[in-house]
C-alpha cells in the first residue's frame, strides 16, 4: 500500500502522535506521492502541528531532488502562516537562504515567502552577510521585477553595505528593476538615509537622468498611444463591447437562473446610472491600485517564456582554486 494511502486510512481513526507523526512525514517525502496529494497533507491542521524549521527546510530539499518543488510553492507559502508561531525564531534565516540558493525552485520559493512575510529590514540583517550572499540577494530579489514596494527598501539598503563592489554591483543590477517602478525607487532614495558613496551618487545621478527624460516624453504626445492610435483604439474598444454583448445574450437565452427571477433588471444610461422612480442614480465605484512592472507586458510570448525560463534556471558558478 503506498504511503498517501496508509495516510488517509489513519486521519479518522485515534492514533497515537507518534503513529500519526511517522505516516505523515513517510507520505509527504515518499517518491510515490504525487504534488496534487503532497498539497493535500499539508492542508490537515494536524499535520500543521509537526512542523519545526527543520522539518520544513528538509521537505523543501526533498521535494526538489525529487523535482516537485516547482509545482508546490504555492502550497509551502499557504503552509508557513500556519506553522508560523512554531518557525518564527528561524524563518527570516530560511528566506534568505532560499532567496540566495543556486537553485532556481528554491530561490523562486525563498523571492514567494519574502514578498508574503514581508520582513523587515532590521530583521533580514543583509548587511552581516559576505559580499557573494550581499551580491546573490540583489540579483535573485531583481530578477522577476516583482513587488517592489517591499523589496525596493531592502535593495537600497544594500547602498549602505561596507562593500564598494557589492554597491558597484547593486547599481548594476537594479537599473531594469528601477525603470520599471521608477517612481517608487525615486521616492525611496530622497526620502531614506544612505551612506555616502560614490555608487549611490552615480544612482541618484541615473535616476536624474530618467526623471528628466521620462518628462520630456510625457511632453510628446507623439508617444502618447492614445493620441497617435485614436481610430484603433475606438475600433478595438467598441468590437470588445460588441463580443462581451453578445456573448451576454447568448448566455442568458441558454441558461435560465431562478436567482435572475428575484432581480428587476434595469437598463444604464449613458452618464453612468440609472433611473428609479423618476430619479437618476449613480453606479457605485470600487478602484485599487498596485504597482506594477512596466517593461514586463511588452515581451513578446517567446521572450516571456525565454523570461520565465531563466527564472527557474539553476545557478552554475565555477570558482577557480585560487578565489
Amino acid at each position: 500500500m503506498r504511503d498517501f494511502d496508509n495516510f488517509t486510512n489513519i486521519i479518522d481513526k485515534i492514533v497515537t502522535r507518534e503513529e500519526f507523526t511517522t505516516v505523515a512525514k513517510k507520505a509527504l517525502f515518499s517518491v510515490d506521492t504525487t504534488p496534487d496529494e503532497i498539497s493535500l497533507i499539508l492542508s490537515r491542521y494536524e499535520v500543521c502541528d509537526l512542523f519545526d524549521i527543520n522539518l520544513l527546510n528538509d521537505l523543501i530539499n526533498n521535494l526538489y531532488e525529487q523535482h516537485k518543488l516547482i509545482a508546490l510553492v504555492d502550497a509551502i507559502v499557504s503552509l508557513v502562516p500556519n506553522i508560523f508561531e512554531q518557525i518564527q525564531d528561524s524563518i527570516n534565516g530560511l528566506i534568505i537562504e532560499l532567496v540566495i540558493s543556486d537553485c532556481g525552485g528554491k530561490r523562486l520559493l525563498g523571492r514567494k515567502l519574502f514578498d508574503t512575510l514581508k520582513p523587515s529590514v532590521e530583521d533580514m540583517r543583509i548587511l552581516s552577510l559576505d559580499e557573494d550572499s550581499q551580491v546573490r540577494f540583489v540579483v535573485s530579489l531583481t530578477q522577476d521585477y516583482g513587488e517592489a514596494e517591499h523589496r525596493g527598501r531592502h535593495l537600497c539598503h544594500v547602498f549602505n553595505s561596507d562593500s564598494a563592489a557589492v554597491r558597484a554591483y547593486l547599481v548594476k543590477v537594479i537599473i531594469d528593476y528601477t525603470l520599471n517602478y521608477f517612481g517608487f525607487f525615486k521616492t525611496i532614495i530622497e526620502e531614506g538615509h544612505f551612506n555616502e558613496s560614490d555608487e549611490l551618487n552615480l544612482y541618484k545621478k541615473l535616476l536624474s537622468t530618467f526623471s528628466e527624460r521620462f518628462d520630456l516624453a510625457n511632453q510628446c504626445v507623439e508617444f502618447s498611444s492614445e493620441n497617435f492610435f485614436p481610430d484603433i483604439f475606438e475600433i478595438v474598444r467598441r468590437s470588445e463591447q460588441e463580443f462581451i454583448q453578445e456573448q451576454l445574450r447568448k448566455y442568458e437565452s441558454t441558461h435560465k437562473s431562478y436567482m435572475l427571477e428575484l432581480f428587476k433588471p434595469l437598463a444604464l444610461g449613458r452618464g453612468g446610472g440609472f433611473r428609479r422612480e423618476g430619479r437618476v442614480t449613480p453606479l457605485a465605484k470600487i478602484s485599487s491600485s498596485m504597482l506594477a512592472p512596466m517593461m514586463l507586458a511588452s515581451k513578446t510570448p517567446l521572450e516571456q517564456r525565454e523570461y520565465s525560463q531563466m527564472l527557474l534556471k539553476d545557478w552554475e558558478i565555477n570558482k577557480s582554486k585560487n578565489e
